[in-house]
């Protein structure tokens, strides 16, 4: 009878309870009003996770009460006004607003809601739902804004299963977005500072989970989104000018995120197939994958992108390309990093240093501070054949071995050393200056950015592949230096077992110190001091206070064979003669000897 006439109280208390203005009356439902309501202190905060606690809410006041209205509901950790009057339902705290219109018909609720406002997370909905409370089962569609974006979301509940989409319209501030989300900073940093977009759009996220003890679980492996980003810039790494793309997806699935480039380029380089992922976001081992590839000349701007990652790329390719694959996992949350690189060249020019190789094909892997070359093949007018070996990038050294179809040094006329389908084993530093060893042939070759020396420690062992061993006999050696490869300087010493050139005291001169100069057109050769000198371009022999045997000299010029390419040349070449002029030099000829101050010989 009371509630029928209806109850006021102006001040109710009951424990920590407190009420003022307080008026309850049944008519069909119960009315309920009350000017101010002070219960305790929540032992959690107010949160929308509890679905289940939410939805049993709305469904007691739709079945219970006509209308409410609590203008202030406070407790030490929040405040709350709740007014619902002809189905129209308003709920408002610090953390959320709710306007719309609610009813039940029978055991399905209803709701239109224009306006749903989550405070804290800068959240607007509206939209409308279903629930049928006897099946439990929710359907939910509608739009939102969130941080300067907007679209559209749907959701259902089945049980204590829940399933959900949301998508957006373009928008162009992702950061506040992201910022939200509590991602650890390397995987933040990647996603709005290395990359940067003019425009973003939110093209599916959709996802799955439970309510479990009256809360949302979201399922993680069931969770995928994906991200268009438009007029893209992404710094890969501080230093490098960035990867320019008029677009790329960013997809979330499975723990991991993926950016699928749309025609991506570094320094007008296409890195067309190029991928970038962060993987295993839910765990430890996060860690991001880089795979890089482009068709282009493995120059300067490839060396410069493998060295911003402390990769000494050793090679530098001009005047062709390569199918270029870089790939780097680098851990986010360690120091743990690892690197590949795969460089497949097609015709070019290969440098290592200052030393040039003519490549046809081949390939270059990089793994571990170690690149390995396979099947380079060199193509050049003075050689041919198969290079293959390892560099150790830690060292700064090379083991390598050149199969050699050929080796041929000369001009086209005469070739002066010959060297075919051999297997020479070679030894290559580059530290400081280029270190070039060649053990089976006894030569090293030295080059810094002002000359190049070449080393021929044991002649003996290159005579076999000379077709003209000229002076050479029983080896020596002998020091080469040029700036360019067109004039050469050199010196050394001949071993000789043959003697035509002796002292006055009838010594022979079979060990010979020598020295020179060869230029494109000419050569100037010199021994014994320089009292021997010998000029191509003149065919003149000087000897100044050193005696020659003319005919232990004739028997050393008549035991070199005839070429077929000499037989070819002009009857004028072939009687071309030497003149030698002496000085202070005796002639001897067998048993014979022929005293002069000086003397002037044509040899034909």
């Amino acid at each position: 009878m009371w509630l029928l006439a209806g109850i006021r109280f102006d001040t109710f208390k009951v424990a920590d309870y407190h009420v003022e203005g307080l008026y309850i009356k049944l008519d069909k439902k119960l009315i309920l009003e009350a000017r101010n309501v002070m219960i305790p202190q929540s032992k959690a905060d107010p949160s929308f996770t509890s679905v289940d606690e939410t939805f049993d809410r709305i469904k007691y006041i739709l079945t219970f009460f006509q209308s409410i209205d609590l203008k202030n509901i406070s407790f030490n950790n929040n405040t709350l006004s709740i007014q619902f009057l002809h189905d129209y339902l308003v709920l408002s705290s610090k953390d959320y607003e709710i306007v719309g219109k609610v009813m039940r018909e029978g055991n399905i609720i209803k709701a239109t809601i224009p306006f749903l406002d989550l405070k804290q997370q800068d959240v607007v909905l509206d939209g409308k739902f279903t629930y049928d409370l006897q099946d439990d089962i929710l359907s939910t569609e509608g739009n939102f804004t969130f941080s300067g974006a907007s679209g559209k979301f749907d959701a259902s509940k089945h049980g204590n299963d829940i399933e959900f989409r949301v998508d957006s319209d373009t928008f162009t501030d992702l950061r506040s977005i992201i910022d939200r989300f509590g991602l650890i900073e390397s995987v933040r940093s990647w996603v709005v500072d290395k990359v940067q977009a003019s425009e973003y759009k939110l093209n599916a996220l959709t996802g799955k989970g439970k309510i479990e003890k009256g809360k949302f679980k979201l399922d993680f492996d069931a969770l995928k989104g994906e991200v268009l980003f438009t007029d893209a810039k992404i710094h890969f790494k501080e230093g490098l000018a960035p990867v320019l793309a008029p677009s790329f997806l960013l997809n979330y699935e499975y723990g991991g995120l993926y950016f699928y480039l749309n025609a991506p380029t570094y320094e007008d380089i296409s890195l067309e197939g190029s991928m970038v992922s962060i993987l295993n976001l839910l765990n430890a081992d996060t860690n991001l994958k880089l795979k890089i590839r482009t068709y282009s000349t493995a120059g300067e701007k490839i060396k410069k992108l493998l060295e911003a990652y402390e990769l000494k790329w050793p090679l530098l390719q001009e005047n062709g390309k390569s199918r270029v694959l870089f790939m780097a996992d680098l851990s986010l949350k360690n120091t743990y990093q690892d690197y590949y690189v795969n460089v497949e060249f097609d015709k070019s020019d290969l440098w290592i240093g200052k030393m040039k190789f003519p490549v046809e094909k081949g390939i270059a892997e990089y793994h571990k501070g170690v690149v390995t070359l396979k099947n380079i093949y060199l193509n050049d007018t003075h050689y041919e054949g198969d290079l293959n070996g390892s560099i150790d990038l830690g060292k700064k050294q090379a083991d390598l071995v050149l199969n050699a179809k050929r080796i041929e040094l000369g001009d086209k006329a005469e070739k002066f050393f010959v060297l075919k389908d051999q297997s020479l084993p070679l030894k290559l530093n580059y530290e400081k200056n280029i270190k070039l060893e060649i053990p089976k042939l006894y030569t090293k070759i030295v080059s810094d950015e002002k000359s190049t020396d070449i080393f021929l420690t044991d002649l003996a062992k290159i005579k076999p592949y000379l077709p003209d061993p000229g002076p050479i006999e029983q080896g020596g050696n002998v020091d080469i230096k040029t700036k360019d490869f067109k004039t050469f300087t050199f010196n050394g010493i001949l071993k000789r077992a043959s003697c035509f050139l002796y002292e006055k005291d009838n010594q022979c001169q079979s060990r010979v110190p020598f020295e020179g100069k060869t230029t494109p057109n000419d050569v100037d050769f010199y021994a014994f001091g320089k009292r021997f000198y010998y000029n191509k371009a003149s065919s003149r022999v000087k000897i100044t206070n050193l005696n020659i045997d003319l005919e232990a000299f004739l028997k050393t010029v008549q035991k070199k064979p005839i070429k077929e390419d000499a037989k070819k040349k002009s009857k004028t070449q072939q009687n071309k003669s030497l003149i030698i002029l002496g000085k202070n030099s005796n002639l001897r000829y067998g048993e014979y000897s022929l005293l002069t101050d000086s003397y002037d010989i044509e040899v034909k």
